[in-house]
């Protein structure tokens, strides 16, 4: 819906969760997916068959992935070079990262208003199972109109492909002067 939504999917058995505008916490299992096009979740909890047992349904998914990325960046750091952060892929995939600015930072700082705004991006694709860098680099609209913020906060979502599977992890990184 169009407010602050919790979305409680963690039950071992195949979800497709939809969100829409407003900060979305998705509490989800491995086997869950996220709809085309209906937004983002801006916070994402995925228990993996790794993590314990999700549930009655409960199997080992195609494509997981692990995320390592700094809590917190210094400004001139991510303007300048971009967020580096390593992606293990368990297979091949295709790695799409982004960094979202919540609609109150984003209307805040003029770049949009009532939808999180994606403010950085980074792609790549691995080949073989193994172990990968992304840099997420600023868009040039966004360099020019957060380079005035003291502190802010963006959501860094990653979404993997894999297999015809499809998998995102999100995390906070504090952005500081």
């Amino acid at each position: 819906s169009g407010g602050n939504d919790e979305i409680q999917a963690r039950d071992g058995f195949q979800d497709t969760i939809n969100c829409g505008g407003g900060v979305d916490t998705a509490v989800v299992d491995e086997l869950d997916l996220f709809a085309q096009g209906g937004g983002f979740c801006e916070v994402v909890d995925r228990l993996m068959a790794a993590d314990g047992p999700a549930g009655p349904g409960t199997g080992t998914g195609a494509g997981s992935f692990t995320l390592k990325a700094p809590p917190s960046v210094r400004w001139r750091v991510l303007a300048a070079r971009g967020l580096a952060i390593e992606i293990r892929c368990t297979g091949p995939c295709s790695i799409d990262a982004g960094l979202y600015a919540a609609a109150g930072t984003a209307d805040r700082f003029n770049l949009t208003a009532k939808k999180a705004v994606r403010v950085a991006r980074g792609r790549t694709t691995l080949a073989a199972a193994g172990t990968t860098k992304v840099r997420v680099r600023l868009t040039t609209k966004a360099k020019r109109r957060l380079s005035d913020a003291r502190r802010l906060s963006l959501t860094l979502r990653v979404i993997v492909q894999a297999g015809g599977a499809r998998e995102s992890k999100s995390t906070t990184v504090k952005v500081r002067r």
